[in-house]
């Protein structure tokens, strides 16, 4: 873990923040979409009707299998590339609350840490949709006196990171 180096010896993490399984949701749904598109092929060349419809449009059923054989294909990459986008951001992306301040760190080749010390921090911003507050994450702004940690990824459990950093401002 790349925050454990910043930390003083005697420094105590009180919360790791972590992103929310959200992120692989339209990966996921790429890949579903993919699978529709592959198992509804072989039964759609198969049917009577369809086979009817195809010669109506002058269409050669190889060409339309072809075609669905490629959107499945075009789906899964695009999902796949999203999934592993997810994954990167999932594991580049670090925030700690210790009992002196609050740490982001954001990137793999190229890094971006920021801090905060609780006591300076003015306030803490929690966004939600109505499925993020059902599914427990959000987008969490930190704002203090000199600075703000903002762009994080969606994370989860927001108003215990809110809740953990307020504590931590009011024993100052």
């Amino acid at each position: 873990m790349f925050i454990k180096r910043l930390l003083m010896p005697d420094e105590k993490i009180l919360f790791r923040g972590r992103v929310h399984y959200i992120i692989f949701l339209p990966g996921a749904l790429y890949i579903g979409v993919a699978l529709a598109f592959a198992c509804v092929t072989p039964g759609i060349m198969e049917s009577p009707g369809a086979l009817r419809y195809f010669a109506e449009l002058e269409l050669r059923p190889e060409a339309v299998k072809g075609f669905l054989k490629f959107t499945s294909f075009f789906f899964f990459i695009i999902g796949t590339m999203k999934v592993l986008n997810a994954l990167t951001l999932a594991a580049s992306t670090e925030l700690v609350v210790t009992d002196r301040r609050v740490i982001a760190k954001k990137g793999i080749t190229t890094t971006t840490t920021l801090e905060i010390d609780c006591s300076k921090i003015t306030s803490v911003l929690v966004h939600q949709t109505p499925l993020g507050q059902i599914l427990n994450y959000g987008w969490v702004e930190l704002q203090g006196f000199s600075g703000v940690i903002r762009g994080l990824p969606v994370l989860a459990k927001p108003y215990k990171l809110q809740q953990i950093v307020n504590r931590q401002g009011s024993w100052r």
